[in-house]
């Protein structure tokens, strides 16, 4: 599965956290405020991995082979 850039459509390497292009981030924490004792707290917790690239089917199947 490729993937691309929202902002300038540049294909990215499978890993890529910023476009070589552009520059834009392309994985970013999500983040949620901590509760603590019912109070929302001023620190942040990183709760997962967000990617922002957008994901187009490359037409290949497991093993390389064409649809």
């Amino acid at each position: 599965m490729k993937r691309l850039c929202p902002a300038c459509f540049t294909e990215l390497p499978e890993k890529a956290n910023y476009c070589p292009a552009c520059g834009k981030c392309m994985r970013e924490p999500i983040k949620l405020p901590m509760i603590l004792g019912g109070i929302v707290s001023p620190y942040i917790r990183a709760i997962g991995i967000d990617d922002h690239a957008i994901h187009v089917e490359d037409g290949t199947r497991k093993g390389g082979k064409k649809k």
